[in-house]
């Protein structure tokens, strides 16, 4: 945090944060990737890694299962995370310091179990699903009354994926950016799945902070967030990932 540290010391009246910054995220293929050599990688990391050094906070980003991550923005200040879904239910719990993009949730099942298409969430509800802890995917179905007995919550998405492919559970919830991605890395071909009608939008996916992080700290990041959009680097980076359609 050297550079921030600096720039904090010369405002008139700001304070340094007591604690450091710390940049917490989950493995989420294409957004968030970590390979074999510890590089990090994908759509969401570098545009926060951008946000960063325009911002002057000198943070590295650090990979947990998402149930982790996900307390320890709820019980420290001074904490970002990403990429977060803005729920209701997780609205007064975290400042949301600014929105990547707006994302659509289907469930997918194996082609070859030739399950009848899931359109409402009462048909959802007879099937067991896989989704990882504390995930907006999994909080949203415990709020829509599915029985505890038909959830099978994972420690990542990749996980829930495979209980997929091994039939030990019905059903993923998931979006189909994620699934494009996990399938193609896990070697599955797309074809092995089947999409169901769309049942679910989200409210987006947000770079997030813990309750009581420092408010220069937040400014920052918005009006870097801001001129990333503004001068292309988001559309720059995005091209890498994603082919033009």
């Amino acid at each position: 945090m050297i550079g921030f540290l600096l720039w904090a010391m010369s405002q008139p009246g700001l304070a340094v944060p007591e604690s450091p910054i710390r940049v917490l995220t989950e493995i989420l293929p294409p957004l968030q990737l970590q390979g074999g050599n510890g590089r990090q990688q994908g759509l969401h990391v570098e545009v926060v890694k951008e946000a960063l050094k325009r911002a002057g906070i000198d943070a590295g980003i650090e990979f947990h299962p998402w149930a982790r991550a996900y307390q320890i923005a709820q019980d420290q200040p001074n904490i970002l995370i990403f990429s977060m879904v803005r729920s209701p239910q997780r609205e007064p719990l975290f400042i949301w310091v600014s929105k990547f993009r707006d994302i659509q949730y289907h469930f997918y099942s194996l082609n070859a179990r030739k399950l009848d298409d899931i359109q409402d969430w009462r048909q959802a509800r007879l099937l067991t699903v896989a989704a990882p802890r504390e995930s907006y995917e999994l909080q949203l179905l415990e709020s829509l009354d599915f029985e505890a007995t038909r959830l099978a919550p994972t420690v990542t998405q990749i996980q829930s994926w495979r209980l997929l492919l091994k039939g030990r559970v019905d059903a993923v919830f998931a979006t189909e950016l994620s699934a494009a991605a996990i399938l193609s890395e896990l070697g599955v071909a797309a074809q092995t799945v089947h999409k169901h009608t769309q049942v679910s939008h989200s409210p987006g996916l947000y770079l997030a902070a813990s309750s009581g992080t420092d408010e220069q700290i937040i400014a920052g990041l918005r009006h870097a967030m801001q001129d990333i959009s503004n001068d292309g680097t988001y559309q720059t980076i995005m091209a890498k990932y994603f082919r033009p359609e």
